[in-house]
């Protein structure tokens, strides 16, 4: 879509590799900083010294959550679509992290009917350069398997898990 320093954040290595591998140009393993401040460091590295200009928090985690303003600049923004189901609260500074930035943030909860168009534009343009969606869903599992399904995704073994009907 255009966009050209993307900075892929995760603990995982596989999910670092596929996010590269989808045009990231970055990445970062939370797991190799010790710390909040060293991690911002880490994040404003992978940015060429800069933070980011947008973020999208995606995880579901109430600690990545009140991590992610650090890795926004003043004046930035923040998508966060993360919290589909209630993964408890999350703490975070007002002052610091959102008004004394002048942080812009929206949440997302579904998607509405005029969202397709620009999702099928979008996958149609990735896949036209190459990007390897097909390696996005790792695991298939037909309905009456739901409960195998929902064990691998806990394990965090898989990216992304489709229920077959």
């Amino acid at each position: 879509m255009g966009i050209e320093n993307i900075v892929a954040i995760d603990g995982e290595a596989k999910r670092l590799d596929f996010a590269r591998q989808m045009g990231a140009t970055a990445t970062v393993n939370f797991k190799e900083f010790n710390g909040i401040e060293a991690l911002t460091e880490g994040v404003k590295n992978a940015f060429g010294g800069y933070l980011a200009d947008f973020a999208f928090q995606c995880t579901g985690s109430p600690i990545a959550h009140a991590n992610i303003y650090k890795f926004i600049r003043s004046g930035g923004g923040l998508c966060e679509l993360g919290f589909f189901i209630n993964g408890g609260d999350a703490t975070i500074n007002p002052h610091f992290d959102i008004c004394s930035k002048e942080i812009t943030t929206v949440g997302s909860w579904v998607y509405t009917l005029r969202d397709y168009a620009t999702t099928f534009d979008f996958l149609k343009r990735a896949k036209g350069i190459g990007l390897p969606l097909e390696k996005l869903i790792t695991h298939r599992y037909k309905l009456e398997e739901i409960n195998e399904a929902h064990k691998t995704n806990l394990k965090m073994e898989g990216l992304k898990i489709a229920i077959i009907l």
